[in-house]
Formats: structure tokens, C-alpha cells, sequence
């Protein structure tokens, strides 16, 4: 079966327990457990409650979203390793057509 959801994953790293989600959403612990084994899938709002819950958006219990700064550090982490490599190659070539010979 096709894996939708991450309950699996956010639960336990918020350390909740399926019954607790089962008396949040008013449904019984052997549901809530078919869905974290994804072979049965919560309707829209009862994913909203939980997400509500959490204080996660409910994104997160689809996909796994890196936050901002992580996205921010890989790509600044290879924009500016892809940038020595273009100096590094330019190098020459600039200071074979500078006038000024420190180059």
C-alpha cells in the first residue's frame, strides 16, 4: 500500500500516543492505529484536529518539509562552493586580460 501520511513520524516526535489521538478526534485506538500503518486513511478534518493539536500545518502530516534555515544553508553552502570553482577557473583568464599585474 501507497504511504500517505506520516502519522508514524510526527507522533513520535511530538510523543503522542495513538490513544490520545483517538480520544482527541472521537474515534477508537485500533483506528488511529490503522491509520499510522496507513491502511486505512483519517477524513480531511479529522487530519486538520490533529494537525490543530500538534500546532503543526497539516503539510506536515503529508510531506516532509525542511524548515527555512536548512534550505537556506544548502543552497548558500553550494552557491558558494559553485562560485570558488568559477573564480578558480577565471582566475587566469582575468589576469591575463588586467592591466593591473596584483590580479
Amino acid at each position: 500500500m501507497i504511504k500517505i501520511t506520516r502519522l508514524v513520524e510526527v507522533f513520535h516526535q511530538h510523543g503522542v500516543y495513538n490513544r490520545k489521538i483517538a480520544e482527541l478526534v472521537g474515534v477508537s485506538e485500533s483506528t488511529v492505529s490503522r491509520w499510522v500503518h496507513n491502511k486505512q486513511q483519517p477524513d480531511v478534518h479529522k487530519l486538520y484536529k490533529i494537525a490543530e493539536y500538534l500546532k503543526i500545518d497539516i503539510r506536515d502530516l503529508f510531506i516532509q518539509r525542511a524548515g527555512p534555515m536548512e534550505n537556506e544553508a544548502t543552497f548558500f553552502r553550494w552557491y558558494r562552493i559553485k562560485m570558488e570553482y568559477v573564480v578558480e577557473r577565471l582566475h587566469p583568464t582575468i589576469r591575463s586580460f588586467s592591466c593591473c599585474p596584483f590580479l
